[in-house]
């Protein structure tokens, strides 16, 4: 399972258990960089129909609007697997677009090998989504957040999960959907790279 954890380490009162981030398990689990992953990748049928597709004016890469317009395609998805179709479904939220454009490309535009790289990212995280979506209705509650959180290596108290989870809440509607926790993985992410490079891999937030 991907929220497979083993029980924390003791921690002193008020620290932040940080000791399974090299695991990168739960939340933090990532696509396979091997060789072999990435070939898959840059061949999937599924991905070169995507591009093909998205790549509305034919010059070989993939905008913003085009960009957006695919990563709207994908939250379909996963609403429809989990049998939640909104009569008027919303935008893939903008500014999450501009995040995955600047991490896989130049900010502004993706050639086809980033596009693909984007698309395996974005699988993954539909995997950990489902995993954490225990209630099978398209959308993390905050509650889930709080076991996944803690599933993934990391303590904090659950009123403090939850106000990290109403940060990412954009629409205020008490949940968090698919483009809103890849939001959160992002940024995440982020905040960890720095954590890890600041401290050399120290476990404890004093």
């Amino acid at each position: 399972s991907l929220l497979h954890a083993r029980r924390p380490t003791r921690r002193r009162r008020g620290a932040m258990d940080c000791t399974s981030r090299p695991q990168k398990r739960g939340l933090f689990v990532e696509m396979s960089e091997e060789p072999a992953a990435k070939l898959a990748r840059t061949t999937s049928g599924e991905y070169i129909a995507a591009f093909r597709a998205y790549d509305t004016d034919g010059n070989g890469q993939i905008d913003l609007p085009e960009l957006r317009q695919a990563l709207q395609a994908v939250q379909r998805r996963v609403e429809a697997n989990a049998g939640r179709e909104p009569f008027f479904p919303r935008p893939f939220h903008e500014s999450t677009c501009c995040w995955l454009c600047a991490r896989f490309g130049d900010g502004l535009r993706l050639n086809f090998e980033q596009f693909c790289e984007l698309m395996g990212y974005l699988s993954t995280l539909k995997g950990i989504f489902e995993q954490i979506d225990v209630s099978r209705d398209g959308v993390i509650e905050f509650a889930e957040l709080v076991r996944a959180f803690k599933l993934s290596g990391i303590t904090m108290q659950p009123d403090v999960i939850q106000q990290i989870g109403a940060s990412y809440d954009v629409d205020k509607n008490g949940t968090l959907e698919f483009d809103e926790f890849v939001q959160l993985r992002l940024e995440w992410e982020r905040y960890t790279q720095v954590w890890d490079t600041t401290t050399n891999g120290n476990s404890m937030i004093q």
